[in-house]
């Protein structure tokens, strides 16, 4: 199911349509066991999170907003645990490539680390699926006042001044989950992106940095995870986490660069002007 609002229907039609194609779409790779494991785990859960930044556009203009929010977000973080572990591996042996090296007992001890016993993945999914299948029959049966397209600019713009704040924050503090909260606004705003480009002309550069700027800020979140589960498994004082925090932190600075730089650009402008550029460079009315 595509991912972008169409002007040949309503916006509550455009929601419903896409709600129930990609959290039926969700729930068939959940529960295909053809397909690898970790493929199922991060596509099920994408389309999750797609469908709450979707929601997102439109906001309490949508009757049964809150609702679907709150039950997509459960079903969504019944994979966040499984989805953590299987990324710390991968992230750990991204830094391990770079440095040939790396003294042998010290990669021993990371590696182990970070082979804890893999979550019951087949029952999360399986929760999962469960947990999404009674919201894809909630979503036929919207009602209520329907939102319009202006509704979908006041809900861009939320998200938009909910990621500048989030931004200015991170910046403020340099904490880890104050950008990882920006993060998730950041990803919002890309899904909403995402949803106006059959209705909106000159936002195809935009979509892209917003992209880039979400990866760079995941990749930063991805180190701080490893960082914190090596040092709670090992001791903050071995020599093979001084080393790894080492090498992460100089990688997130270098993010915290590129995103600082990206974000500026971005999310410079006040929320007021963005939703009137916006306004212009959507093809129908308002």
């Amino acid at each position: 199911m595509r991912f972008a609002l169409t002007p040949k229907r309503s916006v509550l039609d455009n929601l419903s349509r896409i709600a129930s194609g990609q959290l039926s779409q969700a729930i068939d790779v959940a529960r295909d066991k053809k397909r690898p494991t970790v493929d199922r785990i991060h596509a099920a859960r994408a389309r999750a999170k797609r469908v709450r930044g979707m929601l997102r556009i439109v906001g309490n203009a949508l009757p049964a907003y809150k609702t679907e929010d709150i039950a997509m977000h459960a079903a969504a973080t019944s994979l966040s645990r499984t989805r953590d572990h299987d990324v710390l591996p991968q992230t750990l042996e991204a830094i391990l490539k770079r440095h040939r090296n790396w003294p042998a007992d010290e990669v021993d001890r990371l590696r182990a680390a970070v082979a804890d016993p893999s979550p019951d993945e087949e029952r999360v999914l399986s929760a999962f699926a469960e947990m999404a299948e009674p919201i894809v029959v909630h979503v036929a049966l919207w009602a209520g006042p329907p939102p319009h397209w202006d509704d979908v600019v006041k809900g861009t713009a939320k998200t938009y001044a909910s990621a500048r704040k989030k931004m200015h924050r991170a910046f403020e503090t340099g904490v880890p989950a104050d950008l990882h909260a920006w993060r998730r606004q950041v990803k919002y705003h890309l899904f909403h992106m995402l949803l106006l480009r059959r209705i909106t002309d000159g936002l195809a550069a935009r979509r892209e940095d917003v992209a880039d700027l979400e990866a760079v800020l995941g990749r930063h979140h991805d180190l701080e995870v490893l960082l914190d589960h090596v040092t709670e498994r090992l001791s903050p004082e071995d020599s093979a986490v001084l080393r790894l925090g080492r090498d992460a932190r100089k990688r997130q600075d270098k993010y915290v660069r590129r995103s600082e730089t990206l974000g500026r650009r971005l999310f410079g402008a006040r929320c007021k002007r963005f939703a009137e550029e916006l306004r212009d460079r959507m093809t129908l009315k308002a």
